[in-house]
Parts: C-alpha cells; structure tokens; sequence
C-alpha cells in the first residue's frame, strides 16, 4: 500500500492492496475447502478483520469501541457456534 500511495492516491491504494490480499485469501482458501466454505469460513471474516483494522488506523479516537466490538463479536460467534451439551445426564449402560 505505502509504494502504491506515491504514484496512486491513498483510497486507491487502500482498495487496491485490500483487494490482492483478499483475493489470493480467497484463492488459496477455495482451493483447500470449497468455495462456499471459503467465502464464509475464510474471505467474510478476513474482509471484517481488515475493515476494523482499516477504521482504527484511519480514525484513531474510535480505536477503543472497534477493538471492543471486534471481540464481542468474536464471543459472540464462538458461543454461538460452539457445540451444546445437554444438562440431563445420560444413563451409562
């Protein structure tokens, strides 16, 4: 992005390498699970994970609240999709 800023403006080059980088994610991530695993398993997570990170260095003072919400919504996610257990114990036979 820094080597792209000097002969593009800044947004360019923001999207430009945000793009490559996703774009070999989604790549290698197709070619080892799927396509549509890829794109929810890999590619949406990595989109938001650089979104916030983007946001944080472009606004500084909303650092705080995205690094907050960036781990609510981890906790969220890893709460909704860990496995349940029952709260009735089962009969050993």
């Amino acid at each position: 992005m820094y080597f792209a800023q000097e002969f593009a403006p800044l947004e360019a080059a923001i999207i430009g390498s945000a793009a490559i980088v996703l774009a070999i994610i989604a790549v290698r991530a197709a070619t080892i699970m799927g396509t549509r695993l890829a794109i929810f398993g890999a590619v949406l997570p990595a989109t938001v994970i650089l979104a916030v990170t983007l946001a944080s260095a472009v606004h500084p003072r909303l650092q705080g609240v995205l690094i907050t919400l960036t781990a609510l919504a981890a906790f969220v996610a890893a709460m909704a999709l860990m496995p349940r257990n029952s709260l009735t114990p089962s009969v050993a036979r």
